[in-house]
């Protein structure tokens, strides 16, 4: 890798754009961060462009002297979002992205929701609009590469794996010692370091992203406090009283996610050599833990 190589980095400041920035930087790359403010938190030597919106962005100005691209930028949630908004905020950028680009690789983060289990059309308007995002990087630039991660989990994290964090620090006592149905998860620092190997290794093609192996809600939560040197504290408590107790509050569907079984390993990854930092989810929760 040339170390005078430019990357720009959209969505920098975010959760994983920072370590992806971190990461990228120790590599050898020279950085240039599409920022909404400046970022204290980015290493000093990072060029930030700062932009308002990425729906406004003068993408022929930006990617001057740029040879690869990481877009990050986009809604990251899924609740309370109008489908007009994913259209303006995750697909259009992209598309306006994709038009001012020229030779440039592409590494597009997409979601694991963009395509489910059996390749059908996501059922959501998140997943629809990454999967629209992904269509529209690849009709200009079929050599690009689509990661689509799990869950992503680590410091920094936000909305479910935050309240997770919160849980797992916490001193309570937690009834959710059956919630065991497998997990694929993935380590922020996981995600990073492929970043980095799909731009080293010019990566084309859709891949899943996840933590080698498998892992649960309840092995989470253990492993996190075990970390901290504590007792894992989780009592088995019956799953149909936990249903019972979420269509109570009106959270049904969140008893949903948490015991159905989501195993989407990264083999297609692996195979092409990647070498994730975590080779399990318990050595990421500890890291985690630890930060």
């Amino acid at each position: 890798m040339n170390r005078l190589e430019r990357v720009l980095v959209t969505g920098a400041a975010g959760f994983i754009g920072r370590c992806v920035v971190n990461r990228l930087v120790d590599d050898g790359y020279l950085v240039r961060a599409l920022v909404r403010r400046h970022c204290p938190l980015l290493p000093a030597g990072v060029e930030q462009t700062i932009v308002e919106d990425v729906a406004h962005v003068r993408w022929e100005q930006v990617l001057i002297g740029v040879n690869s691209i990481v877009h990050l930028a986009g809604i990251a949630h899924t609740r309370g979002v109008a489908e007009s908004e994913y259209e303006r905020v995750n697909v259009a950028p992209a598309r306006a992205l994709a038009q001012a680009a020229s030779s440039q690789r592409v590494v597009f983060m997409s979601s694991i929701r963009a395509a489910d289990n059996s390749g059908q059309e996501p059922c959501d308007a998140y997943g629809r609009s990454k999967r629209a995002a992904e269509q529209a990087l690849l009709a200009l630039h079929p050599s690009a590469c689509m990661l689509r991660p799990v869950p992503v989990y680590g410091f920094g994290a936000r909305y479910n794996m935050r309240a997770l964090e919160l849980l797992a620090r916490s001193r309570l006592p937690l009834p959710l010692g059956l919630l065991n149905a497998p997990l694929s998860l993935v380590s922020v620092q996981n995600v990073a370091s492929a970043v980095s190997f799909a731009l080293r290794r010019e990566l084309g093609g859709a891949f899943v992203l996840s933590d080698p192996g498998t892992s649960s809600l309840n092995a989470l939560l253990h492993d996190y406090r075990h970390a901290l040197g504590r007792n894992a504290l989780l009592i088995n408590v019956p799953l149909p009283l936990l249903r019972s107790l979420t269509q109570m509050i009106g959270r049904e569907t969140l008893f949903e996610t948490l015991t159905q079984s989501r195993l989407t390993p990264p083999q297609a990854l692996l195979e092409a050599g990647w070498k994730p930092v975590h080779e399990t989810t318990c050595a990421g929760v500890h890291d985690w833990a630890k930060r």
